[in-house]
């Protein structure tokens, strides 16, 4: 399968690489269907030709279309620099459209050539396992690395953020430095650096220009206490003045992606004779370091750090608490079970069913206790998914507070973490959760007491948008 895609993506590439050498006209009335699982297959050579062709007319439009965009924004951003925030502007650039397309196609032929086998198959087995349904994966290594990054909130390297840079898309810039990274530390290492070459603990010295961003993090991250050496340069200077620099990895922690509080001022005319303070907790995800609590060491989790926030606004007396979870795609189960724990007096919190028909109760039993027991809101839309959802339905079904926003995600199934593969890591649907009234938030999400505008496009978005979705389940004598 893997060597008839890379013949035809060759095909394409020659093809292109040639009609990019003509001027192509852009002024014709022809259509294009982008989603090619809405189309048959190719009946014949010419018939995929054309469509080739039709690709190619499109991307070369979007370029121009995106460069007079550049260049009105850069006008505005020239006369106006407070408001570029930041933002690198692609300036003077006098390449044609056709250039630039080509030079994007060179850098994704040379990117197809360096593919490994374990890549190859990573996109094999995930592809299979997707066909069971949508939320079982196979993770290759650097993916697994990835997912455990987003569960942990840390990751070992060496605390830059990069992408590629808008002016030369060949070349990778370093955006950002994490403060009291290594990198930030040895002082040798500055946002805007260009990253031409990387030495991966000790070896040789690897030129990574036009290489994707994907295959230069898997180069710089790795284990604590190992090196990397980066060859690096300023823009606008010449390859001879570029530098290297060696860089021991550590652990990073990524404390600006935790749970994050806040007191805002509230009054209500003609009602609030004084302004209301009200809380807001926003949890970017239920996140929880398996690995770290796993071997007895001190870890961090979204539990923990709630803990701490819900008992620092309490000392503000407070007037209200807001929760929110829009944009969470959820966690572990655990956490948000604990959670629960919090503002809910006791009993049920969430159940589990598994492949085998065994069923799983999770329980508040903490005698009564609350950390908080004030009014609250919580809000979701429809990005809101899995533990999420457990944790808005559990606070709707109890009367604990309201739900505000937009239907979530609908995502009811929960996956286990197989991370002793042989090579990289898989995620495997084997168990459904319900409601402490027994109904499922399976396709049909969480829905809202109050509803707010969705931002989402539901045709398009969450697990009823989904290819192989689980059906909506509900115990017809489940309740708890």
């Amino acid at each position: 399968m893997f060597d008839r895609y890379r013949k035809r993506s060759n095909e394409y590439f020659a093809m292109a690489t040639k009609m990019l050498k003509t001027d192509i006209d852009l002024t014709g009335n022809d259509t294009i269907i982008l989603d090619r699982e809405k189309l048959g297959h190719f009946k014949t050579k010419k018939e995929q030709r054309d469509y080739w062709e039709r690709q190619l007319k499109f991307q070369l439009m979007s370029i121009t279309l995106g460069q007079e965009d550049e260049k009105a924004k850069e006008k505005v951003f020239l006369s106006n620099p407070d408001i570029t925030r930041g933002q690198d502007l692609v300036r003077n650039d006098e390449r044609t459209p056709n250039e630039i397309l080509q030079n994007r196609l060179s850098r994704q032929q040379e990117q197809f050539k360096r593919l490994k086998d374990d890549e190859i198959m990573e996109t094999i087995l995930n592809t299979a396992m997707l066909t069971y349904d949508p939320h079982s994966n196979y993770y290759a290594p650097i993916q697994a690395t990835e997912l455990q990054i987003q569960s942990s909130l840390q990751l070992e390297g060496i605390g830059v953020s990069i992408r590629p840079d808008r002016k030369n898309p060949d070349y990778t810039r370093i955006v950002t430095l994490v403060d009291g990274g290594p990198a930030a530390k040895s002082g040798q290492i500055k946002p805007n650096d260009l990253i031409v070459g990387i030495a991966k603990d000790g070896e040789t010295m690897t030129d990574v220009v036009g290489w994707s961003t994907r295959e230069i993090v898997s180069l710089i991250r790795g284990k604590r206490g190992t090196s990397v050496t980066l060859k690096l340069r300023q823009p606008n200077t010449p390859d001879a003045s570029a530098r290297t620099v060696t860089v021991v990895r550590d652990i990073i922690q990524q404390e600006e992606s935790g749970v994050t509080q806040r007191v805002v001022e509230v009054q209500r005319p003609n009602i609030d004779k004084t302004p209301k303070r009200i809380g807001v907790l926003e949890i970017p995800s239920f996140y929880l370091n398996y690995r770290a609590r796993r071997n007895g060491e001190d870890y961090r989790s979204v539990s923990i750090d709630t803990e701490k926030a819900l008992k620092e606004l309490n000392k503000q007396n407070i007037d209200g608490l807001v929760v929110d979870l829009r944009n969470n795609p959820g966690g572990s189960l655990d956490e948000v079970a604990k959670m629960l724990g919090f503002f809910i007096k006791s009993g049920p919190l969430v159940q589990i069913r598994d492949n085998r028909g065994n069923i799983q109760v999770y329980r508040d039993n903490d005698g009564g206790e609350q950390l908080y027991d004030g009014k609250m809101a919580v809000i979701t839309n429809l990005a809101s998914a899995s533990a999420s959802e457990i944790f808005a339905a559990a606070i709707q079904d109890y009367g604990r507070g309201l739900v505000v926003g937009s239907t979530t995600t609908g995502k009811g199934s929960a996956q286990i973490q197989l991370d002793s593969l042989a090579l990289g890591s898989a995620t495997l649907t084997q168990r459904k959760f319900y409601r402490v009234t027994g109904g499922s938030t399976q396709n049909k999400g969480v829905v809202p007491d109050v509803e707010l505008v969705n931002i989402y496009d539901d045709a398009t978005f969450g697990e009823r948008a989904q290819k192989k979705s689980i059906a909506l389940g509900h115990y017809q004598n489940g309740a708890v």
